[in-house]
């Protein structure tokens, strides 16, 4: 995992922060019967970051999901992006490193175990697709 984090800070560089919602759920999010994305709350864990950010949260929270309904309302963001999906997993399995070491250091084992199983499932497809 350490190599692909390197990888990553090699290849792709952020100086633009964004405003990002920080908590970026199912359970935040509401949808029409159409399935498009009318609205989001909760935004007690904003924060300036990468716009990855809070995709990569949604990525991490449901790593087999594809993102096409949420990706609608950013396509004129990222399809000039090449390597969108490697950057999402990238960052994906950075976030998931850091919540990893807090749920272990607090001791939430559960947490931690659906984190790690969670994490396994982006290492695979890093491991699939990338190339360092």
């Amino acid at each position: 995992m350490v190599q692909f984090l390197e990888f990553y800070r090699e290849k792709y560089h952020y100086d633009q922060p964004v405003f990002c919602h920080g908590d970026y759920i199912p359970a935040h999010m509401f949808f029409d019967e159409n399935a498009h994305l009318t609205g989001i709350i909760d935004f007690g864990m904003f924060q300036g970051g990468p716009r990855l950010y809070d995709l990569a949260i949604y990525n991490l929270n449901r790593p087999e999901q594809e993102l096409n309904l949420l990706l609608d309302g950013y396509r004129s963001v990222y399809e000039r992006d090449l390597g969108f999906e490697s950057q999402l997993k990238l960052h994906t399995l950075a976030l998931g490193m850091g919540f990893l070491a807090h749920e272990t250091r607090i001791g939430n084992t559960d947490s931690a175990r659906s984190t790690a199983d969670r994490l396994r499932y982006t290492l695979n497809w890093c491991q699939n697709h990338l190339v360092l």
